[in-house]
């Protein structure tokens, strides 16, 4: 057999076996979709679902919203996260801290959110950004996430913000206070005032407090309706962020590789995932021959005439 056609067909074993065995990770909900106003999908694994209310989320899930669409989960310590239109978020990266921190319960690659965190002592809430690091105890909070900036706002409580590719300074935000930063702006801008463009863009379900709606559904068992595999195009944003975020993610849609669109798309893009080249091309990575031993070479005097 052909070696292209060896390797297609040892990805679609992969991805096989990866479909009927599963993820672990998956095995013990943590939350649930409790509002879902618009169209918002799932990525589970490799594939994706539409987003229903009552829908039961796992760690490693990715949530995504369409434009105008408002999502609510709910956590089963009590922690509510509003998520606003246009944004993009994975449940429990496989991530691991650098620091003493709250290890993150959320990543939030662009967009918008709202915290809602419960008067308890022993809840704690981290969310990770590719720029910012924040955890909190009590109150609510807003996070904006876009390419090139981004912005907090301690509605109630408090919470601490760090930038991850500036200066590690920490910042402490109390009831009210808003701290922004904008690529090759400097450092952090605190201020007690929020800024014109964050009230303009603030998700009109943010402007009030997030009912809690867990109840509803705790007894159900909500069915996914699955859109299909992921395509290349589906999943690009993700391939293009932080190596550590890319390199979990590549482990379970490596089996995508088999499909040929999604296949050509990757080697294209190859130098923004390098981690893709083993997938792609796994024969580059074989161990070379060694060389001929010396006593299998004839010196040039011995050559025959």
């Amino acid at each position: 057999m052909h070696s292209r056609q060896l390797r297609l067909h040892a990805l679609r074993w992969m991805g096989l076996v990866l479909s009927v065995v599963g993820s672990p990770a998956h095995a013990a909900p943590e939350a649930l979709i409790g509002i879902l106003q618009g169209q918002a999908v799932l990525l589970r694994e490799s594939t994706r679902y539409a987003l229903v209310e009552g829908a039961a989320l796992s760690a490693g899930d990715i949530v995504e919203t369409a434009k105008g669409a408002f999502v609510q989960i709910e956590f089963a310590d009590g922690v509510l996260v509003g998520v606003g239109e246009a944004s993009r978020l994975i449940l429990r990266p496989r991530l691991t801290p650098s620091r003493k921190v709250v290890s993150p319960r959320l990543y939030q690659l662009v967009g918008w959110t709202k915290l809602r965190l419960p008067a308890d002592p022993q809840v704690e809430f981290g969310l990770w950004t590719p720029s910012l690091e924040l955890d909190g105890k009590s109150g609510s909070a807003v996070v904006r996430v876009q390419d090139s900036s981004w912005a907090v706002f301690a509605e109630t409580g408090s919470v601490r913000v760090l930038q991850r590719d500036g200066a590690k300074e920490t910042l402490a935000l109390r009831r009210g206070e808003f701290v922004s930063w904008r690529e090759g702006g400097g450092k952090p801008v605190k201020s007690a005032q929020l800024s014109s463009d964050f009230v303009q863009q603030l998700p009109r379900d943010f402007r009030d407090a997030l009912p809690a709606r867990s109840e509803l559904y705790a007894k159900r068992n909500v069915p996914l309706q699955s859109l299909g595999p992921v395509s290349y195009e589906d999943v690009s944003a993700w391939l293009h962020t932080e190596p550590k975020i890319r390199l979990a993610l590549s482990r379970q849609w490596r089996g995508r590789a088999a499909d040929r669109d999604f296949r050509s798309a990757a080697a294209a893009n190859l130098s923004a995932h390098m981690e893709w080249e083993r997938v792609l091309f796994p024969e580059r990575f074989l161990p070379k021959k060694p060389p001929p031993p010396a006593s299998a070479v004839l010196p040039a005097s011995a050559s025959p005439n």
